[in-house]
């Protein structure tokens, strides 16, 4: 089985997704990861507004903003508080770097979550480094 590489038609994707979502719902992290026992790249949103109470409302959003993309479909978005583990874990690696930089995550797991890879944005949602 060939080896899912995410390129960076989705990573552009998934920031463009992130900048609308926004509007609705401010992320505190945004990142793709790759589970060890996939072979799909999921996208993550986590925000502090994001709970069990509005968490249809906010799916809802997903659906309604989402458009028609090759690089990013509604299935692959997965929507979390702010204060579950692998949210935290993917601030952490962010902020190491000053959240100047996108990171390339290669550590094998995330929050408690065996993985192969993980992209993290930067906090603006920028995907070129700052220097």
């Amino acid at each position: 089985m060939a080896e899912a590489v995410l390129v960076s038609d989705q990573i552009e994707a998934g920031a463009e997704f992130a900048r609308e979502y926004e509007h609705f719902f401010k992320p505190s992290v945004v990142f793709w990861l790759k589970p060890t026992d996939t072979d799909r790249w999921d996208f993550y949103i986590a925000s502090d507004e994001i709970d069990y109470t509005n968490i249809d409302d906010a799916y809802r959003e997903v659906l309604r903003i989402s458009k028609p993309n090759l690089w990013l479909g509604p299935l692959q978005i997965k929507l979390i508080n702010t204060s579950e583990d692998i949210a935290a874990a993917a601030i952490g690696v962010r902020d190491r770097g000053g959240a100047k930089l996108p990171v390339d995550y290669g550590g094998s797991s995330l929050g408690g979550l065996e993985i192969d890879r993980a992209y993290i944005y930067r906090e603006d949602l920028k995907t070129k480094a700052i220097y």
